[in-house]
């Protein structure tokens, strides 16, 4: 930096500046039951605060035990495991999209498709071939015949 700049690069806020002071809310329980719930102060500076790209590292942290726990992948693919928090499956989904395709790439989509995928895959100048679907899912003839005309060109 130079003698007397002053640097208006990204920082970490002062939590003391922060305009919320406390927060408390209700919970609705089965049967009607509420609970209510206070973030201690602590709690609170971190909720506000500007956290890691990945998300809040207890969150994160606690997320990968528990896809470890409840999934138990083979200790190869744990090894590399690893989980980020997005704002929504939207977000997860169009961050996915910018990091595997790109204009001209082929996506092999559903026919019919979810419209939210298509908001993130057009922009994309992806190249989307459409493979029919029935109550199953997939239909494995129509990916055989989408495959066998496929022009790798």
């Amino acid at each position: 930096t130079l003698r007397g700049m002053i640097s208006l690069g990204g920082g970490m806020p002062n939590p003391s500046t922060f305009p919320i002071k406390g927060l408390r809310f209700d919970l609705q329980r089965a049967g009607g039951r509420a609970e209510e719930v206070a973030l201690s102060p602590e709690a609170l500076r971190t909720a506000l605060q500007y956290s890691p790209t990945r998300g809040l590292p207890k969150l994160t942290a606690w997320l990968l035990e528990q896809q470890r726990r409840e999934h138990a992948p083979p200790e190869a693919a744990a090894a590399g495991l690893d989980v980020a928090v997005t704002t929504g499956s939207q977000d997860a989904f169009s961050r996915a999209l910018d990091a595997l395709v790109g204009p001209g790439r082929a996506v092999l989509i559903e026919s019919p498709t979810y419209a939210g995928a298509l908001a993130c895959l057009e922009p994309s100048g992806a190249v989307l071939a459409e493979v029919e679907t029935d109550g199953e899912g997939l239909r494995p003839d129509a990916l055989r015949a989408v495959l066998q005309a496929w022009d790798e060109a």
